[in-house]
């Protein structure tokens, strides 16, 4: 007759249960915090990219003599293809870090309405000298 061994090594049902259980509140803190690294990520890709189109439209400027009309710009669209040679923006839109609002013209100057793309959408105001954050 067999004896079964009583010093085997293992986990208990208990102990293995308060590990899950650990696990579980671990993932439940982390899981958030990745969530606000990635809204944030996304609100700095927009203003990098905002900035970056500042500087293309001052370019564009520089080069033609004056910023592009407002019929030029009523799109997404158009925006990439008046500023092709300035900058590389995505062929579409919802590749892009941003969706386009708006483009008018201020007197001399210009400003060029976007919003980035995030859980709470930011809007961006692009002018001549200056790009501000409005949340």
């Amino acid at each position: 007759m067999r004896y079964l061994r009583r010093d085997r090594r293992g986990f208990t049902l208990i102990e293995l249960v308060v590990v899950i259980t650990i696990l579980g509140v671990l993932v439940a803190i982390a899981v958030p915090m990745v969530g606000g690294y990635v809204d944030n990520a996304k609100k700095k890709a927009a203003k990098t990219d905002a900035k970056n189109i500042q500087t293309a439209m001052v370019l564009f400027a520089s080069k033609q003599g004056d910023y592009p009309a407002e019929s030029a710009i009523q799109s997404y669209a158009n925006l990439r293809d008046v500023l092709d040679d300035y900058i590389a923006l995505p062929q579409q839109e919802a590749r892009a870090t941003f969706s386009f609002g708006s483009y008018t013209r201020v007197g001399n100057d210009f400003k060029l309405w976007i919003y980035g793309k995030d859980r709470g959408t930011i809007d961006i105001y692009i002018y001549e000298g200056d790009i501000i954050e409005i949340e």
